[in-house]
């Protein structure tokens, strides 16, 4: 299935903007809360380091 980023903000005149973004077939889209970029690749490292055990963990039971 294709991912779809779709973002929405307000600029200064309170007009509201909608935009979609269709993500390549070799890219995906992850949304992580965080105070900085550094910030927010450490904690996406760190998911991806959990997605990737549990996956294994899924495998090896199958």
């Amino acid at each position: 299935m294709t991912q779809y980023l779709i973002t929405t903000f307000t600029d200064s005149t309170g007009q509201t903007f909608t935009e979609v973004t269709k993500a390549r077939e070799n890219q995906t889209f992850t949304v992580v809360l965080a105070e900085s970029k550094e910030e927010a690749i450490k904690e996406y490292e760190q998911d991806k380091g959990w997605q990737d055990f549990i996956k294994t963990l899924t495998e090896e039971t199958e």
